[in-house]
């Protein structure tokens, strides 16, 4: 299936196409957690407060079976105010303790 927009207009690569839940014959290898509608991430969807964020997503991950953590901030300068904020599967990447135990071990 060719990119296309979505039901809310926005282009959507391949990827996105996967993320979402749209059909695609690599899919077939994919885990996807049976997660009640209204805990799923939506494109666009926004929220009143960066706490807000972190319960949202804190839900969801707890729905489908996995934890969260933070894997960047931001914040403005001048104001000291939380302008951005990642949020990550808790198993993503590699983790900043085990390179630091692994240093370690190498000395």
């Amino acid at each position: 299936m060719d990119d296309m927009n979505n039901e809310s207009g926005v282009q959507s690569n391949g990827l996105q196409k996967e993320l979402w839940g749209s059909s695609s014959s690599a899919s077939a290898d994919l885990y996807r957690p049976q997660v009640n509608p209204e805990y799923k991430p939506k494109l666009g969807q926004e929220f009143a407060s960066i706490d807000d964020v972190y319960e949202f997503y804190n839900q969801y991950a707890k729905e489908a079976g996995f934890s969260t953590r933070v894997n960047f901030s931001m914040k403005n300068k001048d104001t000291d105010e939380i302008v951005r904020k990642e949020y990550v599967c808790s198993k993503q990447g590699k983790s900043f303790v085990q390179e630091v135990v692994s240093e370690k071990k190498k000395t």
